[in-house]
């Protein structure tokens, strides 16, 4: 077997789910093989493919929670520039209108 070239067949699929079965290969390092070798022998996978998907599918959720992350930052810095101008509210204020929001739900 040669590992610096390792074939793997993923599954690739898109964010509606539509699944591609398609030849891909790839190169894995010794320790990246290892650690499949490890999974699989866990018993929690079947095959490479599973394992290989489940971390595409971790870095998907990370790299949306980067984004949702540069989102919050950018909507803190615009916050933070409204108060330097003094566009803010109080936060007494804020609060209580909060609160009669909740109020005003919960009776409807």
């Amino acid at each position: 077997k040669n590992r610096d070239n390792v074939y793997c067949f993923l599954a690739r699929y898109n964010r509606y789910n539509i699944h591609v079965n398609e030849p891909m290969p790839i190169t894995l390092q010794p320790e990246q093989e290892q650690f499949i070798q490890t999974q699989l022998a866990t018993g929690r996978y079947i095959n490479a493919t599973e394992v290989i998907a489940e971390a595409l599918q971790l870095l998907e959720k990370r790299n949306h929670y980067d984004r949702w992350v540069e989102e919050l930052r950018n909507k803190i810095d615009i916050a933070a520039a409204e108060l330097d101008r003094g566009e803010g509210i109080d936060g007494e204020i804020a609060i209580n209108q909060l609160r009669a929001r909740i109020h005003k739900k919960r009776e409807a």
